[in-house]
């Protein structure tokens, strides 16, 4: 702008603007066709020419296209193949196919699936992520090799999380019956109730919600044994059921 402000630019090319944006236009279409995956004819619509462009509009389009526009207005030829090999620049080079896995690692894949099924429940299952990144594939590429196969490890996989959910439970709560550690959260040895579902939490592995109900049915057991155990006369019943409660630790 400093040329056109102080009159250093002496001669300019006719339709200068025009030119310049016919040149470029030119040259972006096929790119903006390839990113936005359209025909060349729609994408010369990104580009809007008008018969007698304002200074604002020029100055506009040439701080968008990285151009000067004393360039523009001597060189339009010129500076349109500047902006158009910055607009190559300045796009991220087209993606190359991924490389195709070879017969001998899906047989193997497929060997590993197998191998893993059949020593279920002698050796534990890991998750399906991680048992797909130990092989060094995605987990995607083995459902999509393998969906039979991949079906069967991850229901076996739920199975062993449901069971080792409910050796979980069982676990806390014989720590909270047998163990006394409801009795102790009654003697205070637990400051809250809070502390005593961490307790379980970190101990047992099982969630906060879990050890919670754990806790709510045992207070209501613990509830029903109480009343049995100041009441006088019983039923066959009653006694059993008192007795049972006090060498499951509820008093």
């Amino acid at each position: 702008m400093q040329n056109i402000a102080d009159g250093s630019l002496s001669s300019t090319v006719p339709r200068a603007f025009s030119i310049f944006c016919d040149e470029l236009r030119a040259l972006a279409n096929p790119l903006v066709a390839y990113v936005k995956n359209t025909r060349p004819e729609f994408a010369s619509r990104t580009w809007r020419e008008g018969q007698r462009p304002t200074l604002s509009t020029m100055l506009k389009r040439c701080h968008v296209a990285g151009v000067r526009l004393p360039d523009v207005l001597a060189d339009p030829r010129g500076a349109a193949k500047a902006a158009g090999q910055l607009l190559i620049d300045h796009q991220a080079l087209p993606s190359s196919p991924k490389p195709r896995r070879s017969p001998e690692m899906l047989k193997q894949v497929r060997l590993r699936l197998i191998e893993a099924i059949s020593e279920y429940p002698q050796r534990p299952l890991v998750a399906f992520t991680e048992f797909a990144r130990a092989l060094g594939v995605s987990k995607g590429f083995l459902s999509y090799r393998e969906p039979i196969l991949c079906k069967i490890y991850k229901q076996e996989y739920k199975a062993q999380v449901r069971q080792a959910n409910k050796q979980h439970k069982r676990q806390a709560k014989a720590e909270l019956t047998e163990g006394r550690a409801f009795l102790r959260y009654l003697a205070g040895e637990f400051r809250s109730q809070d502390e005593l579902v961490d307790h379980l939490h970190s101990n047992f592995e099982i969630k906060k919600r879990v050890a919670r109900l754990l806790i709510n049915e045992v207070l209501k057991t613990h509830a029903r044994i109480k009343n049995l155990s100041e009441m006088t006369m019983l039923s066959k019943s009653q006694r059993c059921m008192l007795k049972r409660g006090r060498a499951a630790g509820y008093l």
